[in-house]
């Protein structure tokens, strides 16, 4: 049996459309979807048929303060599999079936969509699963490890701590248990290949998105899910990062996002234009 928590936040207090498609791609997939939320307290006929269970909750800790109120309201004892997953992302974007047996297949205690080596603290590499999308396996799921971490969460003042605490610090857990760990995209893009994007996307009408571009397709502390969006979808990942359309912070060329998503996928793109128009305003 596989249980799946979704956190879901939304500044406007509504579960968005999106989020809606994302929850009903999930659903044959899964035996149990948990949705916990501080945004909304109730939610309306059609949301309930796609979710079991929710929990609503204060805004304070953050996704994983989420995760674990999810958690906690699971027999997690059941399930073979509790997969974990936010709605910052855009997607699924075709059939999550295929991938969400990845960490089956591979036999792996931990996995996640993305494996980054992103560093957290100046001039040191953290490789850690980012934490927008993981999953654990049985074996995890009831080991000391596993649990006291989630004991550990506590409210955090900043993003940066949130990832270095609790994302970085969840795959160092792992690691230290001794537990398998994988991804479907494990950051291995070369500075060449980043080059290569640079000159292809650069334009001489886009002088500051080209010059963001180039200065970040040298940088180290690099944001795969943004910056290498797609090789991480050609990857098999089927997820689009809401930040890269909201800010795109690496300067791509956002038409190609934009033409993905019409040509090569089977979610209906007017459902992220909307979102993106809505939280961009």
């Amino acid at each position: 049996m596989r249980a799946l928590i979704y956190v879901h936040f939304d500044r406007d207090g509504i579960v968005d459309p999106h989020v809606e498609y994302a929850l009903a791609q999930y659903r044959p997939h899964v035996d149990h979807v948990v949705f916990v939320s501080p945004s909304v307290k109730e939610l309306s006929p059609k949301q309930k048929t796609l979710v079991d269970s929710f929990v609503p909750r204060e805004n304070i800790g953050y996704d994983f303060g989420s995760w674990r109120d999810g958690l906690l309201s699971l027999d997690a004892d059941r399930y073979e599999e509790i997969v974990f997953a936010n709605d910052s992302v855009y997607g699924p974007l075709w059939s999550p079936g295929p991938v969400l047996d990845f960490g089956r297949e591979r036999n792996l205690d931990f996995w996640g969509m993305v494996k980054s080596d992103q560093m957290v603290t100046p001039g040191v590499a953290a490789p850690h699963v980012q934490s927008w999308f993981f999953s654990a396996r049985k074996k995890l799921i009831q080991s000391e490890a596993f649990q006291s971490f989630w004991q550990r969460i506590e409210p955090v003042d900043t993003k940066r701590e949130i990832i270095q605490r609790f994302e970085v610090g969840l795959t160092e857990s792992v690691h230290r248990g001794g537990f398998s760990m994988g991804a479907v995209y494990d950051t291995k893009k070369s500075m060449l290949d980043r080059v290569k994007t640079a000159a292809r996307e650069a334009s001489f009408t886009e002088l500051s998105r080209t010059w963001r571009l180039i200065r970040r397709s040298v940088r180290q502390n690099r944001n795969p899910s943004e910056g290498d969006w797609d090789a991480v979808l050609a990857s098999g990942v089927p997820f689009v990062k809401v930040s890269l359309l909201r800010l795109n912070p690496y300067g791509r060329w956002l038409e190609h996002v934009w033409q993905c998503l019409q040509e090569n996928t089977n979610m209906d793109s007017r459902l992220v234009a909307n979102h993106a128009g809505r939280i961009c305003r």
